[in-house]
């Protein structure tokens, strides 16, 4: 009797944590997939109206992302509603169908574990593929398409040129490069984005007129920078995941206690 009261009290406090986890997660997809409007109120104050623009075209092409977090979380919600009404009302049904639940959660959460840990390239060369596709349909430095804009901010803050390096434009049919640059007509190698920036975030020296290895960053590419960023946090999240798994595995001994006992 002590037991299951105890394992009743685990199931609820735990599960009330994850739910509050899983409505953020809910939260934060819903206004990424339907509302990001809500971001721009916020953001609006602190930055200048082309850093919001870019912004907000980055969370435009993160849509995808945020129906994710919102099913995550819907799922999450749900499951422990279950336990936390199965445990409230000492329900050994609602407490089995949670269980169930959990399990294949917990099978399907292990083997995206398993696939990432073992073969991390799966992702990144998807990653890759997409900054190539967003590099090749680069334009130009003030263009107002969301690739040219995305790829700019991410030259500028990463200090790189391109997926691969500068040579990557060299092919690229949609790169404008003619362009009038200070009163001056030039004939482009590479993005000014490209360009060493000076402390006033200007192009450095005779960038753009002129790219050399020491006033731009044509022979540094954006990938291998953004992959050890990426690679950094995937590895923090990778832990975090097993802690939590092992968290739900608990949780799930503790319902299976519940739901094979004699006594409830």
């Amino acid at each position: 009797m002590i037991f299951a009261c105890a394992a009743r009290c685990i199931i609820i406090l735990f599960n009330i944590i994850f739910m509050i986890t899983g409505i953020g997660l809910a939260i934060g997809g819903g206004i990424l997939a339907w509302n990001t409007t809500v971001v721009s109120t916020i953001i609006d104050p602190h930055l200048t109206t082309e850093q919001e623009e870019i912004v907000m075209d980055i969370l435009d092409g993160l849509q995808f992302l945020g129906l994710g977090l919102f099913s995550a979380g819907m799922v999450i919600l749900i499951l422990c509603l279950l336990g936390v009404v199965g445990a409230c009302m000492n329900s050994r049904c609602i407490l089995a169908v949670y269980l169930t639940l959990h399990t294949i959660l917990l099978i399907a959460e292990l083997i995206v574990v398993i696939i990432f840990a073992s073969k991390p390239e799966l992702i990144y060369d998807q990653l890759k593929l997409l900054m190539e596709t967003k590099t090749m349909n680069y334009v130009s430095d003030d263009s107002a398409d969301g690739d040219s804009k995305l790829m700019s901010l991410l030259m500028k803050l990463l200090s790189c040129c391109g997926t691969n390096g500068g040579a990557d434009f060299v092919s690229s049919t949609k790169f404008e490069r003619n362009i009038t640059y200070n009163g001056n007509n030039v004939t482009l190698d590479y993005p000014v984005a490209c360009c060493k920036q000076d402390s006033g975030s200007n192009p450095s020296a005779a960038c753009p007129f002129t790219f050399s290895a020491s006033n731009s960053n044509i022979n540094e590419g954006c990938w291998p920078v953004l992959k050890s960023a990426v690679e950094k946090y995937a590895n923090i999240i990778l832990y975090v995941s097993i802690a939590v798994m092992i968290l739900q595995l608990l949780l799930m001994l503790v319902a299976a206690c519940l739901v094979f006992s004699e006594k409830m």
